[in-house]
């Protein structure tokens, strides 16, 4: 029988041995691969409400909140350390533990025994167990230097749940403002479409003639070619604009996680054309982004978790006590009693924490200093983006109101010309020019109050400006419209945006930190 035994114990590991040898990593099969392009094809485009038929920024803001891909994504993050921190919890609790066993022996454990005291050898085999037993032991164990490490385990984990608060804000911030510009230049690209195949029309019309001007010698050639060379510059200039809000209708309807071709005709805010006032001092606004924007919140949070790592090292000095509670069942029929209690109290001590607690300590030192240096180039580079952005605001505002002006003295020349011509006192090919020169003109108009929106979302996000609390935002696409409607209503329209700047960060509290 043991022979027999170790024979099926050496096939069963010669097996295993030979198994574990045969496995190989296994590629992805052309099967596999069609079936995964399929399931994300079928999942990539989720079913939203029916869209309007003229799509409002609000709105479109509202879908990339709710549907934009990038954002599930950190929504899902946030909520993966809120799980970790309550799965965190359950560390400091006691070990409770149910333990059963069944023994059975193909013989007895029999023995014979020695007197110690006179040498004397018994001759008969005796036993105390029997060939079959069954076990159990339910016990409750606490070691107190885990219960301490878990303690601190469990405030690093809530800082970390709120470190991924603040980068889903920022996350937030920076689709919110690809909207907004994605939405603007699909908005120009709709309200000038017509015009700008007009003018490309009126250009290339007026380039022939300029050409057959040229061939017959009618007009001096270096008139000719000058104007020839104006003319393409402005073909060159609308097609880039046209192809540029073509990919803008491409990227508005990504962000909102729509095909293309699906993306309706785009409704103008009341205050679009508009310059929004900023009564802000240098000052205030950089007081202001040192207290609202998410890095800074993030870089306090790792402070705090860089302090309890501090706390857990200290605990390496500490002897771990542990405490011991068992209920015990034994079948065993020789043992007289068959159910007993049990308790223990053991103190550990890795001697060796002693000997590394020195070079863990300045590696905490160190790593403190770190996170100092990182911060102060944090807030170094705050300031120059607090700066450098109220800059940009200031120069793009000034550039919006002179390409509207322009725009108004191009459209003004426009109306002289055809008015002349129409009196016989001037040229079509000059008409041609101040008509193409005239569409031009509020193309730069609309390009340059683009790129003002753009500088103004680039100031409210470099001062961590949130008007929304996104853990509370509605579910329901109607209701989150509404909410939006209101935040943008008070940041982009008339009215003091001191108002909304008063509104602490939506991650702020007043309650004490974990």
């Amino acid at each position: 029988m043991p022979r027999i035994m170790k024979t099926i114990a050496l096939l069963f590991g010669i097996a295993l041995l030979v198994t574990g040898c045969a496995i190989k990593p296994q590629t992805i099969t052309a099967t596999e691969a069609r079936e995964a392009a399929a399931f994300l094809q079928n999942r990539v485009q989720a079913p939203q409400e029916t869209l309007p038929v003229a799509l409002s920024l609000d709105e479109a803001i509202a879908r990339v909140l709710k549907y934009n891909l990038e954002h599930r994504v950190k929504m899902f993050e946030v909520s993966l350390k809120q799980r970790q921190y309550d799965l965190s919890m359950y560390d400091m609790l006691p070990e409770l533990t149910a333990r059963g066993e069944a023994e059975h022996r193909s013989n007895w454990d029999g023995s014979v025994s020695r007197n110690l005291r006179t040498g004397i050898t018994s001759t008969d085999y005796t036993t105390s167990e029997d060939r079959d037993q069954h076990m159990g032991q339910l016990s409750l164990s606490w070691n107190i230097l885990d219960v301490g490490v878990s303690y601190y385990n469990l405030h690093q984990q809530a800082n970390r749940f709120l470190m991924a608060k603040e980068q889903q804000r920022k996350v937030v911030q920076d689709l919110v403002g690809e909207t907004r510009t994605a939405f603007f230049k699909v908005l120009v690209a709709q309200d000038l479409r017509d015009d700008i195949v007009k003018a490309l029309a009126q250009a290339e019309e007026a380039l022939s003639t300029a050409k057959s001007i040229e061939d017959q010698r009618l007009r001096p050639l270096e008139e000719v070619l000058t104007y020839q060379k104006n003319l393409l510059q402005m073909i060159r200039q609308l097609e880039e604009l046209q192809r540029g809000l073509s990919l803008a209708k491409v990227q508005l309807a990504a962000l909102m996680n729509l095909p293309s071709d699906q993306l309706p005709s785009l409704e103008k805010p009341t205050w679009y054309g508009s310059l929004r006032g900023l009564e802000l001092t240098r000052e205030y606004m950089e007081n202001y982004a040192f207290s609202h924007r998410p890095e800074i919140f993030e870089w306090g949070y790792q402070q705090r978790i860089t302090a309890l790592e501090a706390k857990k090292a200290i605990l390496d000095l500490v002897p771990g006590i542990g405490f011991n509670l068992s209920t015990n069942y034994d079948s065993n029929s020789f043992d007289l009693y068959s159910t007993w209690q049990q308790a223990s109290v053991h103190v550990a001590y890795n001697l060796m924490n002693l000997a590394k607690w020195p070079a863990k300590k300045k590696m905490l030192q160190v790593q403190q200093k770190m996170e100092e240096a990182q911060g102060l180039a944090m807030g170094m580079a705050v300031l120059a983006q607090v700066n450098l952005a109220a800059q940009q605001h200031e120069f793009a505002a000034q550039a919006a109101s002179r390409a509207k002006t322009l725009a108004e003295v191009e459209e003004r020349l426009k109306e002289l010309s055809a008015r002349q011509v129409s009196q016989g006192q001037g040229m079509r090919l000059d008409t041609i020019q101040k008509a193409v020169s005239a569409i031009t003109g509020n193309v730069n108009r609309e390009e340059a109050f683009i790129s003002y929106y753009q500088a103004l979302n680039n100031l409210f996000t470099a001062l961590g400006v949130d008007y929304l609390d996104y853990s509370a935002l509605p579910r329901e696409l109607n209701d989150l419209t509404a909410v939006i409607a209101g935040a943008n209503a008070k940041l982009w329209g008339p009215g003091d945006i001191t108002e909304v700047l008063v509104v602490p960060a939506p991650t702020a509290s007043e309650e004490q930190p974990l």
